[in-house]
């Protein structure tokens, strides 16, 4: 006994994919894979829903250059500018400060160069000002009192020296004198001297004198 299949239907019971009146939904043609067996499976692209997406981790703030925030979540190496104080202050002992910090720096993976190079640059800075300091104040000083110094030892040796007699046939029990400029390159001194004389009279004198004390009259014409 047969049966005569109804109108749309092929002999299996589906639709035929040919069918414009059928309402059944048609079956996928089968597709025969092209790759060879030994080729790796093709993976699926993400999800607008994984979760596992890069572009769609829980908690990730959407931004332009997600590096930075990786940047800015590392710690901030410690400040420079403590080792240039240091060493303005205390000179070299500023190394100190300068090899504690780069240490810091080097264990977050950052640079330890900027604090030797403020160390550096600050020492050589304390070394002019020191200098110019020196210079502008301690230098005069040391001179004057150099040349205090001198003074007194002119005035000693015009009295006690034996050079007077010889020279302007006096002797002499004090002596005062002044300077009238400046010592010369050569390190010789003008200076005008009053003399209080053994016989009590007062005499004035110009003498030439080096750094040491030692003098020359000078004849007047």
């Amino acid at each position: 006994m047969t049966t005569q299949a109804s109108y749309g239907q092929d002999f299996a019971g589906y639709p035929r994919p040919s069918d414009p009146y059928s309402s059944a939904p048609l079956l996928p043609q089968p597709q025969y894979p092209t790759a060879p067996p030994w080729a790796p499976p093709p993976t699926a692209p993400p999800s607008a829903y994984d979760l596992d997406a890069p572009h769609l981790r829980h908690g990730q703030v959407l931004v332009r250059y997600p590096e930075e925030l990786r940047l800015a979540a590392q710690p901030r190496p410690p400040a420079a500018w403590p080792v240039a104080v240091w060493t303005l202050l205390f000179g070299v002992f500023g190394a100190i400060p300068a090899r504690r910090r780069a240490a810091k720096a080097r264990r977050i993976r950052a640079s330890a160069a900027p604090y030797w190079i403020v160390f550096g640059v600050s020492l050589a800075l304390g070394a002019l000002i020191t200098a110019g300091v020196g210079q502008t104040l301690v230098l005069p000083e040391y001179l004057e009192l150099r040349e205090g110094a001198v003074l007194k030892q002119l005035q000693e040796n015009i009295v006690a020296d034996g050079e007077l007699p010889n020279a302007a046939k006096m002797t002499a029990t004090t002596a005062t004198c002044q300077p009238l400029d400046e010592r010369g390159d050569d390190g010789l001194r003008n200076y005008e001297c009053a003399l209080t004389l053994a016989d009590g009279r007062a005499r004035t004198v110009r003498v030439t004198a080096d750094s040491h004390g030692d003098w020359t009259l000078v004849k007047r014409h």
